[in-house]
């Protein structure tokens, strides 16, 4: 999808990929900012720079490309 405000979806083969929230017109500098805004605004919480390190080190270990045959549309009967 490309919408009218210039942003496209991520590529179906990417996965956990930290790079997918820092679109076009991104509000934060990095992945940590965005980690602690979303902890304050969604859950109430003021993370500690660890938390959010460890939140930031967890979303960048599930990078990868998922393999063709998992993504793969089933044949149907």
């Amino acid at each position: 999808r490309n919408g009218s405000d210039g942003v496209q979806d991520a590529k179906s083969a990417e996965r956990g990929d930290d790079r997918t929230l820092f679109r076009q017109r991104a509000r934060w500098r990095n992945l940590e900012e965005a980690v602690k805004m979303m902890g304050r605004h969604q859950l109430g919480l003021e993370l500690e720079e660890r938390q959010a390190l460890d939140i930031v080190s967890w979303l960048r270990s599930l990078t990868g490309v998922i393999p063709k045959d998992y993504i793969a549309r089933p044949e149907l009967p």
